[in-house]
Parts: structure tokens; sequence; C-alpha cells
């Protein structure tokens, strides 16, 4: 699984339009900025995504998170 990490949300949104002819599904997981006295808000944004394609995006992506925290993926020297 490719990762890449942006500061800003807007370059995220930029290099995401830019590889839209390669993409075929995408799954946005975000949290809202804190209101004061309220709740995070969360939610989830997706390009028409059937329930068991987004959890097979989920799962996939826990796999790779549970791989890295083992230790078995290569590091990457920033």
């Amino acid at each position: 699984m490719k990762s890449e990490k942006f500061d800003r949300i807007l370059d995220l949104a930029a290099s995401l339009a830019a590889k839209a002819d390669d993409i075929d599904q995408v799954l946005i997981i975000y949290r809202g900025k804190q209101v004061k006295g309220e709740d995070d808000t969360q939610g989830s944004m997706d390009n028409d995504l059937t329930l068991s394609e987004s959890l097979w995006l989920v799962e996939g992506f826990k796999f790779w998170l549970q791989a890295g925290a083992a230790g078995l993926l290569p590091r990457i020297e920033r």
C-alpha cells in the first residue's frame, strides 16, 4: 500500500485530483476541528462506494497499519 502525507488538506486534494484518472475508489475518513463545548465531528467521503467496497478498503488499511506497527514494512528514512 502506498502512503502519502500532506501538511495541508488543499495539497492533499490537489494531489488526488491530479491522479484521478488512475484511481478507482476513494474513501476519506476525517475528524473535524473541535468546537468549544461540542463533540468532534467525524465522517467520511467517498466516490459512491458500496458498504462492502468501503469495508474492503478499511480492512486493507488496518492490515497495513498493523503490519507497520509489527515492523513488517520497510522503513522509509525521512
